[in-house]
């Protein structure tokens, strides 16, 4: 039981890392988006 408890734990925050890196990446990505595109404005 605790040993089943200790293994989903382990999972969860392996997803849960997991998504707090795409979700990093992801803003990295809009950001430079965004610097893209105000930089083609300015053009």
């Amino acid at each position: 039981m605790v040993v089943a408890w200790g293994l989903s734990h382990a999972i969860w925050e392996s997803i849960l890392s997991q998504l707090l890196n795409f979700e990093e990446l992801f803003w990295g990505y809009k950001r430079l988006g965004m610097r893209d595109t105000v930089k083609c404005n300015s053009n």
